[in-house]
């Protein structure tokens, strides 16, 4: 890590593609999505691949440089209402309003099994915890989605501080995030560092005055995408643990 001896006490996470395995969860919640504004992926076959696409899964396989990595909710949300009302000629106020129940419903509709941690998580963030480090997560879905995640994967009580987008005003790489993980963690981003499959997580690290970035090849991103802003590049979130006492 860059910057001389500090005095390490938190670890900052985000959750998908770290924590959960990104492809599979975030596939199941996109498609139930697209499902859930009336599209069928036969008898629409065109519009339901286009929508599909526009909220980041282009034949059925996430970008990395798309917006279900990149983009916040309500900006997914806004793409996908712009789509009905102007290919589907839905009244605006209609089109934003299905948009909203649709997002909101998919959570309810993916199999159990779409929701699991990647191989090795559990012991590893257990294995942290009983090191001694403070953690929290910071991820763009919501606080309540991401809390019944990270308690499915029978992880949540290891965090001190579970922060999702809808809990601020501006989301990543905005630093607000990652400011108030550390507020509720009792630490300053100095004290930290943020391990993060996308570049965002990276420059919020940053751009808080995080003390390092450590990118994980387990999400969507590759390892170009992440060079720019990670100090460290690990395979995976338990290879942390051979450089985190």
């Amino acid at each position: 890590m860059p910057g001389g001896p500090a005095e390490l006490r938190a670890i900052v996470f985000d959750k998908d593609g770290v924590l959960v395995d990104f492809q599979r969860y975030w596939g199941a919640i996109t498609q139930a999505r697209v499902l859930g504004v009336g599209l069928d992926p036969e008898r629409d076959a065109a519009d339901f691949a286009e929508l599909m696409a526009l909220l980041g899964m282009p034949d059925g396989q996430v970008d990395p440089d798309g917006s279900l990595v990149l983009a916040s909710r309500k900006e997914s949300a806004a793409m996908a209402a712009g789509f009905l009302y102007r290919r589907r000629h839905m009244k605006w106020v209609d089109a934003r309003t299905l948009v909203e129940q649709a997002f909101e419903a998919a959570y309810t509709l993916v199999p159990a099994d779409a929701l699991r941690p990647l191989p090795g998580v559990v012991d590893a963030i257990l294995a942290l915890r009983d090191r001694g480090w403070l953690m929290a997560v910071a991820t763009t879905d919501h606080h309540d989605h991401a809390l019944q995640s990270l308690r499915r994967s029978g992880i949540a009580e290891c965090f001190g501080a579970i922060v999702g987008a809808d809990q601020v005003s501006r989301g990543k790489p905005d630093p607000e995030m990652y400011r108030l993980a550390c507020e509720r963690l009792g630490v300053v981003p100095a004290e930290t560092v943020v391990v993060g499959d996308g570049i965002n997580d990276l420059r919020m690290g940053r751009s808080a005055g995080c003390h390092g970035t450590i990118g994980v090849l387990s999400g969507v991103s590759r390892r170009d995408d992440l060079a720019e802003a990670a100090d460290l590049i690990v395979p995976g979130l338990p290879g942390l643990l051979a450089i985190a006492p």
